[in-house]
């Protein structure tokens, strides 16, 4: 029996097989390879019975394909995968140490676990953003975060909205130009705020606007000035604990006003992929990867 993980790495297989092999490959070939596959894999494993941990972590092995890190340990470079084992940070956002990831990661997935069955075409794109939003700030992975991201939300959204028109347009979030990734970074960011999942000195409106004074990352250098960093770290893996564990229901998510714009910009991710660039390589492994999966269609699992 072929398992959905076996189908996904040799779907995988062809179209980095034909995007290498295309005359239109370049030197920004791979990262878009990497979208398009990660897209028609989220497509394909939304019509699987798989836990969210293991749709992300495929996600991700799709979207880190032919990505590699120097290694301080080896002195060399290694390939991508697994969780992250180094500091980072995100716009103004410094995320949780390494050694909490794994903690806050399970969290999430559980809870999307117990959260996406109850969802609707009315509602799954706010689980779907929120999902994404916390997704990034415990930034599970070294690299290749956003793009695990995207292909998440499109995989939550078709889990739900199955069957759908095939010309419906995807809830995936196509940040094609450096434009658009601007935007979308600093939406991702507000909506990190306004969930108040990242340590910060803010301000709320009657409105519901989050004005932030001092962000994330002011807050862990000034840890790092008193010598005291892991204090940071102790508060923004409690932060994210405690938000996690108070989501109850879809409903409970609905009330944060940064998804509002963040729902605008999806809509907004959607109308412009029509004006995007296209890369001529990814869109061959493209039609790899969708031939070999349309192929697996029959398959019992």
């Amino acid at each position: 029996m072929n398992e959905p993980r076996d189908i996904v790495m040799a779907a995988q297989d062809k179209a980095i097989g034909a995007a290498t092999e295309s005359e239109h490959a370049s030197e920004h070939m791979m990262r878009a390879v990497n979208e398009v596959i990660s897209k028609k894999v989220a497509e394909y494993l939304s019509e699987q019975d798989l836990p969210t941990k293991d749709v992300i972590l495929l996600l991700h092995q799709m979207a880190s394909q032919g990505i590699y890190l120097w290694d301080d340990e080896s002195q060399g470079y290694i390939a991508q995968g697994g969780l992250r084992t180094e500091l980072v940070s995100i716009d103004t956002i410094v995320p949780p140490k390494p050694e909490d990831v794994a903690k806050l990661f399970d969290l999430l997935c559980e809870k999307v676990d117990a959260l996406l069955p109850t969802s609707t075409s009315i509602n799954i794109q706010v689980l779907a953003l929120w999902t994404h939003a916390v997704l990034m700030v415990i930034h599970p992975f070294n690299d290749a975060n956003g793009r695990t991201g995207r292909a998440l939300v499109d995989y939550m959204i078709q889990k739900t909205m199955k069957p759908r028109n095939n010309d419906e347009p995807s809830g995936y979030l196509d940040y094609s130009h450096e434009g658009q990734r601007e935007v979308a970074y600093s939406e991702i960011t507000k909506l990190q705020y306004d969930l108040r999942i990242v340590p910060c000195i803010a301000e709320q409106s009657e409105s519901g606007i989050v004005q932030v004074n001092t962000t994330s990352m002011d807050m862990y250098y000034a840890s790092l000035a008193d010598g005291r960093p892991d204090k940071y770290f102790a508060a923004i893996k409690t932060l994210v604990v405690n938000h996690i564990n108070s989501i109850k229901s879809i409903e409970d998510i609905q009330q944060f006003h940064g998804l509002r714009d963040y729902q605008r910009l999806l809509e907004a991710a959607k109308k412009a992929r029509k004006y995007s660039t296209v890369n001529l390589a990814a869109t061959e492994a493209q039609e790899a990867v969708q031939q070999h999966l349309t192929r697996t269609e029959s398959i019992q699992f």
